[in-house]
């Protein structure tokens, strides 16, 4: 156990250095690194990597706590008595829309999903549901695991996407929405679609100007079309 720093009255614990890393990632811009952490912690650098291998390690630390946390609301939020739709399709939706906030709440962690965080019980059990929830839709096997590899990178990525968007807008300030029409694409060697068609699609595609709710309605929407695409293929 390394020296009790002059700044600390207790020992560090790998809990208390994934807990303070998320905490450094919420409220510092980034770079994160192992200095601000250390600094957080009233600790050399040396402490921190008596626990950890490397700063990939302390940022898989932090993912897996913000699974974690998307988790225990899921949970809370299944279970609860108000919630009368026990559906598949209630399912999948309640679950990306609570992985959505959570994440987002933790916006510059976001990136680093592709981290992929070491499994937990908490994750297998999510897994095996999902896998499950699937099944009642009509899907199994080989389509299960496409089923799922959709739902996922749906997800995934709108939540990758809108983090970068959001990093994005804080360090280059906000930009003028997309205007296809406006921009010379009107010709007849270009194909345009109607005025209604194209206003939703520079609404869709400008989603970093969007507040919370709209974004999130726009993710329902999308969600909603890709499970019943899939209960379509198992029809």
């Amino acid at each position: 156990m390394p020296k009790l720093s002059r700044l600390r009255s207790t020992y560090l614990t790998p809990e208390e250095i994934g807990r303070t890393a998320l905490e450094v990632f919420d409220r510092c811009e980034p770079p994160f690194s192992m200095r601000k952490l250390s600094e957080a912690l009233g600790v050399g650098v040396s402490a921190v990597y008596h626990y950890f291998d490397s700063e990939s390690e302390v940022i898989r630390a932090v993912v897996r706590l913000v699974f974690g946390e998307a988790i225990a609301e899921f949970t809370v939020a299944w279970t609860d008595a108000s919630c009368t739709d026990r559906s598949p399709e209630a399912f999948l939706t309640q679950a990306a829309v609570v992985f959505r906030r959570v994440f987002l709440r933790h916006w510059r962690v976001a990136p680093y999903l592709s981290l992929e965080p070491e499994e937990t019980e908490g994750v297998a059990n999510l897994f095996g549901f999902v896998g499950t929830v699937f099944e009642e839709l009509g899907v199994s096997g080989e389509q299960a695991g496409n089923a799922v590899a959709a739902y996922g990178n749906y997800v995934y990525g709108s939540v990758v996407l809108r983090a970068m968007r959001l990093s994005a807008k804080a360090s280059a300030g906000s930009a003028s929405q997309m205007d296809f029409r406006a921009r010379g694409l009107e010709s007849p060697e270009v194909p345009t679609p109607s005025i209604e068609t194209a206003r939703a699609i520079e609404m869709a595609t400008s989603l970093y100007l969007a507040d919370d709710e709209t974004g999130e309605r726009y993710f329902i929407a999308g969600l909603t079309m890709l499970i019943e695409g899939i209960k379509a293929v198992a029809a």
